[in-house]
């Protein structure tokens, strides 16, 4: 922090029986004395001896009062900060330099526009209140649609008496001090180049609770100085809420405020840009960038209020992502500003949404700026570090409080399972014993269903002893092992393959095999990495209990085994266990052709000797929508963190995503995802690689392919 201080001034008490002596004093303490437009700066007055509250001049022409104030300076420029208490000034300077072309993130898709009758999106804005607003473009009639960000329909809204004329464009205007949203809409196309002039619509924001219809609407009429133009671009400035019109050629005019209704005012030309036709653009919600999209491209002008907006539109502008879209005609910043979503003409069309990263403003003195990954879905790992360049002395010491735990380090990663808000802090302590402080939030969503590779054939078993491959198991005490075994009727014979399926090794356990019908992988205290072997099949449904037995990966022979009955007392036949990583739970689910599957699980730790009853938490239709093919379930396996759950079929894999802020019974509550399997003889097997990056299958039968998917 930097700290200016005013000499003290002391007055001398006439004897011991007057008030003590105060010193009168007044300070301005800043986080920052220099940055880059827009350049947020925190300020702090201190003072001793003086009862009034400051007044503050920040030197940009604007003014704030009260010890604590956050201010933007949106103007290149050294701006010189005054703060009054009384009769005492204190002053400061901050140095602002022009604004840059924005950083961008990758291009993804959020949604789709939901509504039958959006078919020709032609304006976009997202309201502070959440609300996505768009429209179609000429013949539709005047309405508004509201969505969500994920184009879910919210409602439509009417303008009554509205003439059905060419909106092309929309955006809103919020109101600094309320809050209050207007939305502008621009009936501003004009393909024959004849309309005297064009009207811009105006209303106050409404809440979109189906359709409605509002009668309260203002509408201004505007003309160009040199006559008539086909325009799809409507703006409005947030600083000072003048209308900016687009129009074909890069022609930018301008009609400052106030807007009143029935009027006709000719704008002021303000500049061109070097685009043809211009489909839609909008200022962002600070004042800091002006976008303009056309159908294949997109350009954004880095805009210092020091000057006038004309000035900055001179210059270059920088160039923005945008997908490729049918008929692309909208563009709109979100409401805070951190990017932009775009959609296209043409029913039912992707919304698009590009992040920006924020700017990073330099250090001034010590400070523990956070440098840190982006905030995402689970299972989430962050990487955070400290800037050293924010510590001039060197850094002694680094230490994060991660809520859960206190990690030491300069740079150092953490891991999510569970969705939620997590504040983090750090304490920097430099070579020179000074302390500083930092903190941000980790924002972890759920995990949306991943991405399904294409099935990959990565070899074939082709060793004689491997006919029935009924589990399967991923090694991390020996990278690149898979594990497997036959199915009933043989010895307990376990099989290591390659990851091409070439057979390493087969071991013998002095077991004999039963029905063996899948394979789990987990940690044990007893015997560390563990192969929980499930001699759980029972096609009689005859059995009075089932067994696992416990096979310590690196000595075999040292097994255990468990005795496992069910809670309903009854017999079921099973071919499906694994282990939850994040809770150590054993899970089993059992077998069903008609669809009454049930999911049962043992709490850890597993032991030699157990014989425990299986608790039931969930039960499931496989054989109903949104299942499909098959509703035998063969196998299961867990992804190594634990957010999702694999459960196979003969025809089917289906990924229950498994968040750690919940139960796993909640996690089959929500529907599954859709994996793919490949057409196999006999698919009982599943087994997920120890990176996450996808699963492998195996099917009974001799000579079986060996296959991956991969997810994303």
């Amino acid at each position: 922090m930097l700290l200016l201080f005013a000499a003290a001034c002391t007055t001398q008490a006439p004897d011991s029986a007057t008030k003590a002596p105060c010193a009168v004093d007044a300070a301005i303490e800043l986080d920052r004395a220099s940055g880059v437009v827009p350049l947020p700066v925190s300020l702090r007055g201190s003072a001793e001896c003086l009862d009034a509250e400051p007044t503050w001049d920040l030197g940009d022409g604007t003014t704030a009062t009260g010890w604590d104030v956050e201010h933007t300076y949106l103007g290149s420029g050294t701006f010189t900060i005054t703060m009054r208490v009384g009769r005492v000034e204190r002053r400061v300077e901050v140095l602002a330099a022009p604004p840059e072309c924005p950083e961008l993130l990758d291009v993804q898709q959020v949604g789709e526009l939901g509504h039958d009758e959006l078919d020709e999106a032609s304006g976009l804005s997202h309201s502070p209140t959440g609300v996505l607003w768009t429209h179609n473009d000429s013949g539709d009639g005047p309405r508004l649609f509201a969505m969500s960000t994920s184009g879910e329909h919210l409602g439509t809204v009417t303008l009554s008496g509205a003439p059905d004329g060419d909106w092309e464009d929309s955006t809103r205007l919020v109101d600094a001090e309320t809050g209050d949203v207007t939305l502008f809409i621009g009936d501003i196309g004009d393909n024959a180049a004849d309309r005297e002039a064009v009207v811009v619509y105006a209303l106050a924001e409404p809440v979109p609770l189906g359709d409605t219809t509002v009668e309260d609407w203002a509408a201004i009429e505007l003309s160009y100085p040199d006559g008539p133009r086909n325009a799809d671009t409507l703006m409005v400035d947030p600083i000072d809420g003048a209308l900016l019109i687009v129009t074909d050629g890069g022609s930018v005019y301008r009609k400052a405020a106030p807007h009143e209704d029935g009027t006709r005012t000719v704008m002021e030309h303000l500049a061109t840009l070097p685009l043809d036709v211009p489909t839609g653009g909008e200022i962002s919600p600070l004042g800091d960038r002006l976008a303009v999209r056309t159908g294949t491209e997109a350009f954004v002008w880095p805009v210092d209020r020091s000057v006038p907006l004309g000035t900055s539109l001179a210059e270059a502008g920088c160039e923005l992502a945008i997908p490729d879209e049918i008929r692309g005609e909208a563009l709109a910043f979100d409401a805070s500003g951190a990017g932009y979503f775009t959609v296209s003409e043409e029913l039912h069309q992707p919304i698009w949404y590009t992040g920006i990263v924020p700017i990073e403003q330099p250090c001034d003195g010590l400070q523990a700026h956070i440098i840190r990954s982006a905030d995402g879905e689970l299972p989430l790992t962050v990487a955070f570090a400290v800037d050293p360049a924010c510590v001039p002395a060197g850094i002694a010491s680094v230490e994060w409080d991660l809520g859960d735990e206190v990690v030491v380090g300069e740079e150092i990663e953490s891991t999510w399972l569970a969705s939620g808000e997590y504040p983090i802090a750090v304490t920097v302590t430099d070579t020179d014993g000074a302390v500083a402080y930092d903190s941000t939030t980790v924002v972890v969503s759920q995990q949306t269903c991943p991405d399904v590779s294409d099935v990959e054939v990565l070899g074939e078993v082709g060793a004689s002893q491997v006919v029935e491959a009924s589990g399967l198991a991923h090694s991390r005490e020996v990278p690149g092992v898979l594990w497997t075994h036959n199915d009933s009727g043989g010895v307990g014979d376990l099989f290591a393959l390659s990851e091409e399926g070439e057979l390493l090794e087969t071991v013998e356990i002095d077991i004999n095999s039963g029905d063996w019908e899948d394979l789990a992988y987990g940690w044990t205290d007893a015997g560390g990495w563990t192969l929980f072997v499930g001699d759980v099949g029972d096609n009689a449904e005859a059995r009075e209990d089932i067994t696992i037995y416990l096979v310590p990966e690196t000595d075999p022979n040292a097994y255990g085994e468990m005795t496992l009955t069910y809670e309903d007392g009854e017999p079921h036949n099973c071919e499906s266990i694994a282990i939850d990583p994040q809770t150590g739970e054993l899970v089993v689910i059992t077998k069903s052709y008609s669809g009454d599957t049930q999911v049962y699980v043992k709490s850890a730790p597993h032991l030699d000797g157990d014989v425990v009853e299986l608790s039931l938490i969930a039960e499931l239709d496989t054989a109903e929508d949104p299942f499909s093919g098959s509703a035998a379930t063969t196998a299961a396996d867990f992804s190594p963190h634990g957010n999702l759950l694999a459960v196979r079929t003969y025809t089917d894999v289906w990924l229950f995503r498994r968040d750690a802020s919940e139960t796993l019974a909640e996690s089959f509550d929500r529907e599954p995802c859709d994996g793919d399997a490949p057409s196999e003889q006999q698919g009982e097997s599943i087994a997920f690689a120890t990176d996450g990056s996808g699963y492998f299958l195996l099917s009974e039968g001799e000579d079986q392919p060996l296959n991956f998917v991969g997810l994303d």
